[in-house]
């Protein structure tokens, strides 16, 4: 018998989901052309000084995961790109995404 909600099984098989970078600036609220300009300059960076890069394909298109958006939103926040009320939005539309089946709209914690 399978789970109707197969979230909380990816991870456990080590499965990722990934997001393209048009997916990526969506998710943020966005353009794809702001995303990748500040992509190319290594203007997303952790609280440590290190750059956020995203993973490449074989084809060379990047890829994010639900982590670095998340770091990408926060260094937008401390940038002043975010206000505290974008960045919640978007935290909010990034756990719909990753938990978009979960019963009663109930994110999972």
């Amino acid at each position: 018998m399978t789970s109707a909600n197969p979230a909380p099984i990816i991870p456990a098989l080590g499965v990722e989901p990934t997001y393209s970078a048009r997916e990526a600036a969506a998710l943020l609220s966005r353009s794809y052309s702001w995303l990748d300009q500040r992509v190319r300059n290594g203007e997303f960076v952790l609280p440590d000084g290190t750059v956020v890069q995203p993973l490449r394909t074989p084809g060379g298109y990047r890829r994010f995961t639900l982590e670095m958006l998340k770091d990408l939103a926060l260094s937008c926040y401390r940038h002043g790109w975010f206000s505290f009320s974008e960045l919640k939005s978007i935290f909010y539309e990034l756990a719909k995404d990753a938990y978009g089946d979960a019963d009663e709209g109930e994110i999972p914690g």
